[in-house]
């Protein structure tokens, strides 16, 4: 139900509104306006700007509140906008140790079990291994039972990916080992355990830094796609069908790319390939003939010393166009580079994540409901995690930020507990656990 309440001319330097419905407020002759905004509700604060001014000579004003989620002044002469603030609760984050000294620092969340629960599955770097922490069902885990075996001697998981690769509807485990110069396969048996399969060198010195999957050649198979941080390049491989892979093919990129992402950056139905260069201050994007082969690399500079750590694509602003969101580690913050659709971009628009932060990963999701993409960013050098609510147009509000554990590495968002609110997974590298924090706002 919609009213609308109007004041008209006061002489009063204050007034007092009280209204829990939409209302439209009239203001005549008022050179200024200090708003601020109160809810009983223990669950839920709203937070609004706490001034709005209006610079020029006014003879009539209007402010909306609509609940709780903005507020908007218009004027024959002058407009001024202030968007509320929603604000997101957290539950306390939940450790579950994954080992003394396991380092984990990947993670992904699916359901491998399939028992239509999802599941954690992370990548230890410092152990060798990957851990499998199964959901009880109503969002806590059981300690990881199912470790896979090791990866191999000094491999070091920096990076993995769930996803069927073998084509028997259950999902399998492909992992970047750094410290071994390859990528490892492993089947899953449909019980929530893993065989290995088969592992793919990258290189000798390759580094393989990040790992994705998805089918680049369209024959319905999905194939590997890995950034080698010690050669400066990106490697295709081609999947047989049976979950089985040709060698790579090698792309050259720009300087240690760290991250990579697929996805369909300029509307023809083919996946592109776009990479992170941490050492040379830029993305790349790769654009796809459509057969698996790649045109060479675009790059887009992401500034002067940023060290971007990590890539998400989706469509920040709603125009049907895939976006590039950036997390920069060394300038402490994170970048949007809006599509032109052809698979060009603007150049980047960021947001601070806060002194000594170093986001390293970034994720993209709606964590408030409204059907518009938030960001999120594990600050590793604060401990916490951060969120830009997005205004509806691909401008986001300052980050809110949510303690986690120590030396954040990275990140997975998704409604762990079927709550229909998302939830936030992050490998605490320095705590040597995984760090679960449920959504309880209302």
């Amino acid at each position: 139900m919609n009213q609308t309440c109007q004041l008209f001319s006061y002489n009063s330097t204050s007034i007092w509104i009280t209204s829990n419905v939409r209302c439209t407020f009239k203001f005549i002759n008022r050179t200024s306006i200090l708003i601020q905004s109160f809810q009983s509700d223990s669950k839920f604060n709203t937070y609004i700007s706490t001034s709005v001014v209006i610079t020029a000579a006014i003879q009539y004003s209007s402010l909306i509140f609509q609940g709780s989620t903005s507020t908007t002044t218009t004027t024959t002469q002058t407009t001024s906008t202030t968007t509320a603030q929603f604000k997101l609760t957290f539950s306390p984050q939940v450790a579950y140790p994954t080992g003394i000294n396991s380092y984990p620092a990947p993670v992904f969340v699916a359901d491998v079990n399939q028992d239509n629960n999802l599941d954690i599955t992370v990548g230890n770097f410092g152990s060798d291994t990957i851990g499998i922490f199964l959901n009880t069902g109503n969002g806590t885990f059981g300690s990881p039972i199912n470790y896979i075996p090791a990866t191999g001697s000094l491999s070091n998981p920096n990076s993995l990916s769930v996803t069927d690769v073998n084509g028997d509807n259950a999902p399998d485990i492909i992992v970047a080992n750094q410290g071994a110069d390859n990528v490892g396969v492993f089947f899953n048996i449909r019980n929530g355990t893993f065989i290995f399969s088969s592992k793919y060198s990258t290189g000798s010195n390759s580094k393989p830094a990040c790992v994705s999957v998805s089918d680049v050649n369209n024959d319905q198979k999905p194939d590997i796609v890995v950034v080698n941080y010690g050669t400066d390049s990106v490697g295709v491989l081609l999947n047989f069908g049976n979950g089985t892979f040709r060698p790579q093919m090698l792309y050259s990129t720009s300087s240690n790319p760290q991250s990579v992402y697929i996805l369909d950056v300029n509307g023809d139905d083919k996946p592109d390939i776009i990479v992170g260069n941490y050492g040379d201050d830029s993305v790349g994007v790769f654009i796809n003939y459509g057969n698996g082969t790649f045109r060479s690399q675009v790059s887009y500079s992401t500034g002067a010393n940023s060290n971007p750590y990590s890539v998400f694509v989706e469509d920040m602003n709603s125009d049907g166009k895939f976006d590039i969101v950036v997390a920069n580690s060394g300038n402490r913050n994170v970048g949007v580079l809006f599509s032109y659709g052809n698979g060009t971009f603007r150049s980047q628009i960021t947001y601070p994540t806060g002194n000594g932060s170093r986001p390293y990963c970034v994720f993209v999701n709606d964590m408030n409901n409204d059907g518009k993409l938030d960001i999120i960013v594990v600050n590793r050098g604060t401990n916490n995690v951060g969120i830009f609510l997005n205004t509806d147009n691909g401008t986001f509000l300052s980050q809110q930020t949510f303690a986690v554990g120590s030396q954040p590495f990275s990140l997975f968002v998704a409604d762990i507990n079927f709550d229909s609110k998302s939830d936030i997974v992050v490998t605490n590298l320095g705590g040597d656990n995984v760090g679960v924090s449920l959504a309880n706002w209302y």
